[in-house]
């Protein structure tokens, strides 16, 4: 489901996807792995030009079987957190290299401010925490979550978005991104 006002820099909407993968025994499987995860993104218009910006993921994949392209990846600036959803899943975490963390378990929790200043550039903060682990449940546990902020200066151009980004977070202390175009 999504209910954005529009594809780049959206101010408003919300934008939810879910999925479920299993190699299911009995219909042609053996048995071998399932998955699923939850992404949500929300942008709250707070007044004309400024917006709440927050959302999250969560998932988790086990079995023995488990293909590299099930795993959750983290970290970077419009990374995919799975290599097979990537369209589904696109997203960022400020403060790491991309796809820095790797795991079958995957936790996701942002909130930021996006102010408009003039049409079609934004400037927005953002913090976030995040866990990536091979545990196979869900885990919630507070000392292993990893933290990132950022800055982000953005125009919606005519070859698509330009961005800069400036990070840090628990991992590292300053990363520049740099994002030219839409992402393929």
């Amino acid at each position: 489901m999504d209910t954005f006002d529009q594809t780049v820099f959206p101010h408003r909407g919300v934008s939810l996807v879910g999925n479920l993968d299993a190699d299911l025994e009995g219909i042609g499987g053996s048995g071998g792995f399932d998955r699923w995860f939850v992404k949500a993104d929300v942008r709250l218009p707070v007044l004309e030009a400024v917006s709440l910006t927050g959302g999250g993921f969560i998932g988790l994949a086990h079995g023995t079987s488990l293909p590299a392209q099930y795993f959750f990846f983290l970290g970077g600036m419009n990374s995919a957190l799975t290599i097979q959803d990537q369209q589904l899943t696109r997203g960022s975490f400020a403060g790491l290299n991309a796809r820095e963390l790797v795991g079958t378990q995957a936790q996701n929790v942002y909130g930021g401010i996006q102010w408009e200043p003039v049409q079609r550039a934004i400037v927005q903060l953002q913090i976030e925490t995040s866990l990536v682990s091979n545990e196979s449940a869900l885990t919630f546990d507070g000392e292993h979550y990893l933290w990132g902020g950022a800055v982000e200066v953005g125009y919606d151009s005519l070859i698509g978005p330009l961005e800069l980004v400036l990070s840090t977070g628990k991992l590292h202390h300053a990363l520049v991104y740099l994002n030219v175009g839409y992402v393929f």
